[in-house]
């Protein structure tokens, strides 16, 4: 995700639509949440025993989320990273203040701002994809790739503890979710699928912000992955992207996924509403590519690699 474009003029277009079209009501901060933030991390209980975990002064508002069972607790994402040189607190710390469960570590993809806290957690998982078990050496030794990274080089590799299995029941205890392949914006990435409290963790697929693609050959497969949202999910179901903003946090309607399928659509054949060209720095390389706002949602599409 990108947070910022520069000299971008629809940038005040798009949150001044965005947030008219898409606002919804805060989360009150019970007691436990209160305790566990501090001066780097936002935390909101979502649902039962289901924390949203904010970073407003990272460089990508990046969420990551705690989803606890009765006998153990998935994290997904670890965060950019970008609180060690600004604040003492560890992700894990925070989440250690939420749960005293076991807790297990599934990343949403591989992108340099959702693993930079990685080394604090003992129980790593990844999803059960072939191409990506394929590379693990001894079936537990993980190396990153330049690409997967996408800028940066850390982390190196890490030791993956378990293999979670695609579209099969996981208890936590008393719990059940679902991980399911979705591809777009990278060919690996995850959504986590929680049906009974009708909660979708769709990392980097689905969040409030400028989507993002990578190489015109990812456009069909975003589409593709849009509409079996649309399909599987209805609107009784919420949304929670891995980025987000200080006034609308991680939380989607269902209705927005109609959106994107739109800019998707347009931003391939070059016809959305209003289009620029655009150059950032992001973690010291130069990024460039073009900008579509189309219905108040916005996306970048670049060929980084």
């Amino acid at each position: 995700m990108i947070k910022n474009i520069k000299n971008s003029r629809f940038i005040s277009i798009i949150y001044a639509m965005f947030f008219s079209s898409f606002m919804l009501p805060t989360f009150a901060e019970d007691e436990v949440s209160k305790i566990a933030s501090d001066d780097w991390y936002k935390v909101s209980q979502i649902s039962d025993n289901t924390y949203m975990i904010e970073e407003p002064q990272s460089s990508q508002y990046n969420i990551s989320y705690l989803i606890i069972g009765s006998e153990k607790a998935l994290m997904l994402d670890t965060g950019s990273g970008e609180n060690k040189n600004k604040s003492k607190q560890k992700i894990s710390t925070v989440i250690k203040s939420l749960t005293d469960k076991p807790i297990t570590l599934l990343l949403t993809h591989f992108h340099f701002d959702h693993n930079a806290n990685i080394e604090e957690f003992d129980n790593i998982a990844f999803a059960n994809i072939k191409d990506i078990r394929d590379k693990a050496i001894d079936d537990k030794t993980y190396y990153f790739s330049s690409k997967e990274l996408a800028f940066g080089s850390y982390p190196e590799k890490t030791t993956v503890h378990e293999w979670i299995d695609l579209d099969t029941d996981i208890d936590l205890g008393n719990r059940i979710i679902k991980v399911s392949r979705v591809r777009g914006h990278t060919d690996d990435s995850i959504i986590v699928i929680d049906e009974s409290r009708e909660l979708v963790f769709t990392g980097d697929t689905l969040y409030n912000g400028p989507l993002i693609v990578i190489g015109k050959e990812n456009y069909d497969p975003y589409i593709n992955t849009i509409n079996i949202m649309k399909e599987s999910f209805s609107d009784s179901f919420s949304f929670y992207g891995a980025h987000g903003n200080s006034n609308l946090g991680g939380k989607m309607n269902y209705s927005l996924l109609n959106k994107v399928e739109s800019i998707l659509r347009c931003a391939k054949i070059n016809t959305c509403e209003n289009t620029e060209k655009f150059s950032e720095t992001l973690s010291g390389h130069r990024l460039n590519g073009d900008f579509f706002l189309n219905d108040g949602v916005s996306l970048i599409y670049t060929d980084i690699h």
